[in-house]
């Protein structure tokens, strides 16, 4: 993905984010939902954040950073409830799973799923 658009082969690409830190712990969790009512959204991010910090292997502990990437339309009150569980302190990065064009034709996936 660039500024001049998606480049893939045949329909097909893949993006990678790696990072490097010996002393660091990781987690991360993919929920989705079907309807954008609150509570909906509320028990997804609730358990979509509570595994990530159990895959991190310290989910006792506060994270430095967390990021973030929701679809379209849901991103503020994905952060809020994040916020309302982790606090403001922690800051939050990233931003909107969407195509350029927002015809609903992105996808969000982690190790062990994808959502559409």
């Amino acid at each position: 993905m660039t500024a001049d658009g998606f480049h893939s082969d045949d329909g097909h690409g893949i993006a990678l984010w790696v990072i490097w830190d010996l002393f660091g712990n990781y987690g991360a969790d993919l929920e989705w939902f079907k309807n954008i009512f609150e509570k909906d959204i509320y028990q997804a991010v609730q358990k979509a954040l509570a595994r990530a910090l159990l895959n991190t292997g310290r989910p006792s502990e506060l994270p430095e950073l967390i990021w973030l990437h929701s679809s379209l339309g849901c991103e503020e009150r994905v952060i809020a409830v994040i916020e309302n569980m982790v606090g403001k302190q922690v800051p939050i990065a990233g931003g909107s799973a969407v195509g350029q064009r927002i015809q609903g034709d992105w996808s969000l996936f982690n190790q062990d799923s994808v959502a559409t």
